[in-house]
């Protein structure tokens, strides 16, 4: 969450299972993906996730990504949630921007039709300027 942060304001990947491993590391099951941490990051206001695993399955899980505020009294207004991958070989992709207003204190789906997300234009396709293949 780049902007707008507020007390109670958590980022999860929803419909997915998150299991922890024999080493530790919380992963998210069928992929390779790690969520660094454990979860949300109150420090950073950061989500992380690593792991060396298909375009698809990225793409899936950030496409899971919900917003949620944990408050017990909303604060109503814009959230800014901000997206940016780093490959293997260290190439940083464009940071995708995806505003969220809130006004009502149930958790928003990131990704769906809704009144309550409104979405940068840079996202309307996120595998367009974050996740791309590239030959």
């Amino acid at each position: 969450i780049s902007d707008g942060y507020n007390l109670g304001d958590i980022l999860s990947v929803e419909g997915n299972t998150i299991l922890d491993d024999l080493t530790g590391k919380t992963m998210i099951s069928g992929t390779n993906i790690e969520v660094v941490g454990g979860g949300f990051d109150l420090t950073s206001n950061a989500l992380t996730l690593q792991g060396a695993d298909s375009l698809e399955a990225y793409q899936s899980v950030i496409n899971s990504l919900t917003f949620n505020s944990l408050s017990p009294e909303l604060i109503e207004g814009t959230r800014t949630i901000s997206i940016t991958v780093m490959d293997d070989t260290g190439l940083v992709s464009q940071t995708a921007n995806l505003g969220v207003t809130l006004n009502d204190p149930l958790a928003t789906d990131l990704f769906a039709d809704s009144s309550t997300a409104t979405s940068d234009p840079a996202l309307a396709a996120l595998s367009d300027p974050v996740l791309a293949e590239t030959t």
